[in-house]
């Protein structure tokens, strides 16, 4: 059973000259990602539209789910932007276009 996602969102990867990774992305890929917590970064999995990879410089329609959904409770909306990482490094940029856990919802 896949899991329940949290949030919709327009991912755009990096290409290699623009300093992404080698890629290509595989749906599920597992990363950090920064949602503006001062000094933590976000562990979501991507459940690609569509299609089952991408490659850098490329944009997808990604659904995401938090490993913990409880720290992004009552602050994400649509338009809200993050970046994509591994680890440290930027891989990509983020545009929430659907906040599918109300939860997370900023009130």
């Amino acid at each position: 059973m896949a899991p329940r996602p949290d949030i919709e969102a327009e991912i755009h990867f990096a290409s290699v000259a623009e300093g992404g990774g080698p890629g290509p992305y595989r749906s599920r890929l597992n990363t950090t990602h920064d949602f503006g917590h001062e000094g933590a970064l976000t562990d979501a999995m991507h459940i690609f539209q569509d299609r089952d990879e991408v490659k850098p410089g490329e944009t997808v329609i990604s659904q995401m789910c938090f490993l913990y959904p409880e720290g992004e409770k009552s602050r994400l909306h649509v338009g809200f932007t993050f970046t994509v990482q591994e680890g440290r490094r930027v891989i990509g940029q983020g545009r929430i276009t659907k906040v599918l856990n109300r939860e997370l919802q900023r009130l």
